[in-house]
């Protein structure tokens, strides 16, 4: 036996070698596991449930502590919370979208199911707020841009021009 199989030198060097190796990998998984984690939860929150589950393989299979990390919840239980969020998220979606020809800039107003805003190209809307669905549109004199307000059968909504008061039921101009 020669003294270079046994050399303490050797050994101590090839121990720190497999250390920084194994150090290394460690990092590279863990941030190759990152990565792929903001784009499992950004195909969840894109609405893709198929691909962010699959990609669930993905971090577990990088992730050298992916028991620890996770809480022991395994993939199984990693899976079942991007379904339960899936859910959450489904219910949370967008119901409509109206087109109004202006920015909306103001909060708006809701009650008995409706919904009133203003927008800056000067129109007060009442709205379903299940459906979107129109109910009327007021022609102000001039942009709104503060929350209209509900009182009385009446609409109320602050414009460019001074306050209008507009009837709740018909759209029709009270005052101003």
């Amino acid at each position: 036996m020669g003294k270079s199989e046994f050399n303490p030198r050797k050994r101590k060097r090839l121990g720190r070698r497999i250390v920084i190796v194994l150090i290394a990998f460690w990092c590279i998984a863990f941030f190759v596991n990152r990565a792929v984690c903001r784009k499992a939860y950004t195909a969840l929150l894109d609405g893709d449930l198929r691909r962010a589950e699959r990609m669930t393989w993905l971090i577990s299979f990088y992730e050298p502590v992916f028991f620890l990390n996770h809480r022991g919840m395994g993939r199984a239980g990693l899976r079942r919370a991007f379904r339960e969020t899936d859910e959450q998220i489904k219910e949370a979606r967008l119901k409509f979208a109206i087109e109004t020809g202006g920015s909306i800039v103001s909060p708006p107003a809701g009650a008995d199911g409706m919904v009133y805003f203003g927008n800056n190209a000067d129109m007060l809307y009442k709205v379903r707020a299940d459906t979107g669905g129109v109910v009327w549109r007021y022609r102000a004199g001039g942009d709104i841009e503060a929350k209209p307000l509900t009182a009385d059968g009446k609409v109320f909504a602050a414009a460019h021009d001074g306050i209008h008061a507009v009837d709740d039921a018909t759209g029709k101009r009270i005052w101003h």
